[in-house]
Formats: structure tokens, C-alpha cells, sequence
């Protein structure tokens, strides 16, 4: 899809399927059949909103391509075009990415990609006007009004206060469960992952069409599947579900929210009675579940921000609590290389765009791993390591398609 495929691999013949899909314009798509005059109030209105897509060479027949599309005469420029209109109009510049198409037949197509920006308000005009995408399909720029400046200026607090309010929600409702069904809680090696947009500003769809997203975005692996949902209950905002089990005793918690945050919650190691009388395999954990985790998470969160629409930048958040003493190895043999974890809690928390999780999950997850198991005391464990882990259960490949 045009909103998170890598930008330099972008084809002419990409731009032609996606407009035989016949995806209408939009609040984050707009579709131009040449350059038009006012791009710097197109840009920059994306860039105030959500983020966005402008298709040049594609004329628009009631909002949607006209077909067959035909393209812009190919010549060299169009990205120093781009830029010079960016940086000669809008202040502070924007900074989108750019395709220009591999020509065809002499044809191509110009694609801009507009993020999200954390630097609102972009102005136009000498620095006298500030725009906004709307949803109207007649006027899709509007000059912001005075308090929507306001806010812009504050949109990167705001957008922040309103992420880790999103977080502790998630927490709350947690933690409400476990109240509910008189719970004591995760007792030991608590896992916590979640992703959302850096900025979140807006809901991205309806709460029930969240709930309906929910069923498309499974990401499936080892023998298991994320996000695993059996009767979620709406929340405000998106769904979640709490599940314990009473012979295990795992305890999981999952919330997916219309302003692209996933929460999950769950002990890697549930608290067995051999445990718990004192037999020497208490907490034992293997990394080996920590890969199977993010990885299936990473899939399915890409799969989360297609369907959304979303294509900038996520903030991942992974967490460890409840782990001092606990025996920690890597997958088989559990007495063999193992580590007592000397730390309570770790973090980790890393910045990506859409795009590098859908194109790049083996190597992110590689990378991530790797840190994840020097932290807890496995210096074995390398890329390469990782890396069989994935080979053996097929899941190297870029875009691994959703099993029946």
C-alpha cells in the first residue's frame, strides 16, 4: 500500500493498482492530475493534521482516480521542484518524503508523503496563514481559526498529555479487572508491550470500527497468535479483553483504542503451586517467549496502522517487572546457560515509522532481542541466534502474509 511501503520503492505500476482500488480522497489522500499552484497549502495542511498523500498525475473524477490514469510527462526536477516549493513557502519547512516513479513509457508519478509534524503550526504565505485538512471534499483545506493555532502551538504537549493519559487508562482498566475478579496480580515476571502514535491527536475510526479492524490484524507464529481475542467488551474508545486462567494462572490484558494505542499485559511465567511451595524452578522464563511476543506484536500493530490508515511515527514501549532472582534462559534446557536476573525492572522504549515495521520486523526484532538478552544477562544471545529463531518459524520474510 502506497501509505507504508518504503518511498523509494514505489513503482508506477504500485500508483496504477492503488488507483484501481478506487480509494477516494480524503482527509489524509489527495490525488492532483499536474503540480498544482497552492502544493505548500496542501503540504502544510497535512502536515497540521494527521499526515498525508498526494498523488501527482492522477486527475480525480467525484473524489476518486480516474481511469485509466496516464501520469505526468517524466522529466528531471520534480523532486528539487518539491523541495524548492517547501522550503521558498512554508515555515518552518515540512519535511515529506519523495518518490518520483521510474518512468514508463516516458510517464510517472510523483508521490508526497507528508507526516505527521510535531513542529505546528506550519504557515504558508509570507507566515501569515495556517491551513488544516478536513474531511469536506469540496473545501479540503481550511484556514485554521484562531483557537486551532492555538492548539497546534501546543499540539506536541497536548498530543503527549493525551498519549500518557491513553497509557494510564490502559493501566487503569487493568488494574480494574483484577479488582473485579479479586486478583492480587502479576506475582512475577511481568511483561508489558504497547505502540502508538507519537503525536495522537485524533481518532483515526469509530470504536466499532475498531472492533472490527481488530478481527483483520492477527499476526500468526510459533503456534500462536496476537492479538488473541475471545469475546473483547467495548471500552471507551476501542475494545480490550482480561483473561485468567485458573490452572495456569496466567493473566493477560488487552486494549486496542481508536487512537492507535495496543496494550498488552501478561506474566511470562505463571505462578505454579511448585512454585509457590519453594521448588527450585521458580521463574524460570525463556527469551525465546519474549521473541515470539514482539514479533507476532510488531505484525500485528503494522498490520493495525495499515488498516487505520496511520503511517508516521509509533512510540514501542517494552517493560519487565517483578524479575529480581528469576532464572532466565534462552529456549531449550533451562539449567543450561541460564542468568538470575539481578534487576527488578527494565525498559525499553524506541521510536518507528510504520513503514520500517512493516518492511523491517526480522531486523528490528533482531536488534531489539539482542539488547533485550545482554540485559538479562545472556551474552549469547546474538543477532545470528535470534535470527534461527525467526528462520525456524518462518517468519524472515518482510510481509508475511496472514495464514488461513
Amino acid at each position: 500500500m502506497l501509505f507504508t511501503k518504503e518511498i523509494a520503492s514505489i513503482t508506477f505500476e504500485d500508483v496504477v493498482s492503488f488507483c484501481k482500488e478506487q480509494n477516494p480522497e480524503s482527509i489524509n489522500l489527495d490525488y492532483k492530475k499536474d503540480f498544482p499552484r497552492d502544493l505548500e497549502k496542501i503540504i502544510s495542511a497535512f502536515a497540521n493534521t494527521m499526515g498525508g498523500l498526494i498523488i501527482i498525475g492522477v486527475e480525480d473524477e467525484d473524489s476518486k482516480p480516474k481511469l485509466p490514469v496516464i501520469g505526468l510527462e517524466y522529466r528531471e526536477g520534480y523532486r528539487e521542484r518539491v523541495n524548492s516549493i517547501i522550503l521558498a513557502n512554508i515555515y518552518p519547512p515540512a519535511f515529506p518524503e519523495i518518490q518520483v516513479c521510474p518512468p514508463v513509457n516516458n510517464k510517472t508519478f510523483v508521490i508526497i508523503r507528508v507526516p505527521q509534524s510535531s513542529m505546528t503550526p506550519h504557515y504558508i504565505l509570507h507566515r501569515t496563514q495556517v491551513y488544516v485538512r478536513t474531511d469536506d471534499i469540496t473545501h479540503p483545506e481550511t484556514l485554521a481559526t484562531a483557537d486551532r493555532i492555538e492548539w497546534l502551538r501546543e499540539k506536541r504537549k497536548k498530543a503527549e498529555e493525551l498519549k500518557e493519559l491513553l497509557y494510564a487508562s490502559a493501566f487503569e482498566r487493568y488494574t480494574n479487572n483484577l479488582k473485579l475478579k479479586k486478583l492480587k496480580g502479576i506475582q512475577l515476571c511481568e511483561a508489558t508491550v504497547s505502540i502508538v502514535p507519537l503525536y495522537p491527536t485524533e481518532p483515526y475510526k469509530t470504536p466499532q470500527e475498531i472492533k472490527q479492524i481488530s478481527k483483520d490484524i492477527t499476526a500468526r507464529g510459533y503456534d500462536a497468535d496476537f492479538p488473541y481475542f475471545r469475546q473483547p467488551r467495548p471500552i471507551q474508545g476501542g475494545i480490550a479483553e482480561f483473561r485468567y486462567g485458573e490452572i495456569s494462572q496466567i493473566i493477560e490484558y488487552t486494549e486496542i483504542n481508536h487512537f492507535g494505542l495496543i496494550y498488552h499485559k501478561k506474566n511470562l511465567e505463571p505462578v505454579s503451586n511448585t512454585a509457590l511451595s519453594g521448588n527450585d524452578e521458580i521463574g524460570h522464563i525463556y527469551l525465546y517467549w519474549m521473541i515470539m511476543l514482539i514479533d507476532l506484536f510488531f505484525e500485528a500493530a503494522g498490520n493495525f496502522y495499515e488498516k487505520i490508515g496511520y503511517w508516521g511515527l509509533v512510540e514501542f514501549k517494552f517493560s519487565l517487572e517483578k524479575m529480581l532472582g528469576v532464572d532466565i534462559v534462552f529456549k531449550n534446557s533451562w539449567r543450561r546457560n541460564r542468568n538470575i536476573s539481578i534487576d527488578d525492572k527494565l525498559n525499553w522504549q524506541k521510536l518507528y515509522y510504520v513503514n520500517e515495521i512493516k518492511d523491517r520486523r526480522p531486523e528490528i526484532v533482531k536488534e531489539l532481542l539482542k539488547d533485550i538478552g545482554w540485559s538479562l544477562g545472556l551474552e549469547y544471545v546474538t543477532e545470528e541466534v535470534i535470527e534461527a529463531v525467526l528462520d525456524e518459524n518462518n517468519r524472515l520474510s518482510k510481509n508475511k502474509q496472514k495464514e488461513d
